[in-house]
């Protein structure tokens, strides 16, 4: 197989796991049909990864940026909707309709808003008006393990993975 052809067979696989429809057999068989070295096929494969990597950072940054573009357009429509409240509280029109809309300033719902009495913090509460936490302390465990101790946990095996350089 030429080179060509084993590049050409890449870029055929790089589209495939590209497409969010592929069954995961297709691709898997796909990788299988490739025909060349064990070698060729590592390093095709690393190619293929690195430009599925590039591509989810590019995606990464995407989102960040629409990200931020929704935050600026919420706040700017959280911002203009604050100035109409506000307009409208000043005026004394707190409830009034257009021909598409019907605006109304009202009480919100839901349980009333509690506030802590000044002065006042969560140590100052009586046991039963507190929720705790409980959780187990990863760092004093190993701590607790790495001087003899074995009774309530002990180390499991770590993982293994591919490293391509």
């Amino acid at each position: 197989m030429t080179l060509y052809e084993l590049t050409s067979d890449y870029l055929r696989l790089m589209e495939m796991a590209s497409d969010p429809d592929i069954d995961a057999e297709v691709l898997a068989d796909t990788m299988e049909g490739i025909e060349g070295a064990f070698e060729d096929k590592a390093d095709g494969y690393a190619i293929v990864i690195d430009r599925l990597k590039g591509e989810a950072e590019l995606i990464d940054k995407e989102i960040k940026r629409l990200t931020t573009l929704k935050q600026t357009k919420v706040a700017n429509a959280d911002r203009i909707k604050k100035n109409l409240e506000q307009s409208m509280k000043a005026t004394g029109k707190t409830k009034f309709e257009t021909l598409t809309r019907k605006f109304a300033i009202v009480k919100n719902g839901g349980k009333l808003p509690l506030v802590a009495n000044e002065g006042v913090t969560v140590y100052d509460l009586p046991f039963e008006l507190v929720k705790t936490k409980v959780e187990p302390d990863m760092d004093a465990i190993r701590t607790y393990l790495d001087n003899g101790g074995s009774e309530y946990y002990h180390y499991g095996e770590r993982g293994e993975s591919l490293r391509i350089k």
